[in-house]
């Protein structure tokens, strides 16, 4: 009989997450307000080879409970 064999390896390390950003938060009323942030946000470096910033300016909403 023919046998074959297929297989697929990954050699992924895991990557390192860095955050390096400076914000702020504003709340307009009591339990609502809004918030910006500037830096290196949501980035990783991998092997020491690459590094990858996903966002350079955020924004959004925050809920205080």
């Amino acid at each position: 009989a023919h046998t074959t064999r297929f297989g697929i390896v990954y050699d992924f390390p895991p990557p390192l997450s860095l955050e390096c950003t400076w914000g702020i938060k504003y709340f307009p009323i009591k339990n609502l307000g809004l918030f910006t942030e500037v830096g290196l946000g949501k980035s990783f470096v991998l092997f020491n080879k690459y590094f990858i910033p996903e966002a350079l300016i955020q924004a959004g909403l925050t809920f205080k409970l």
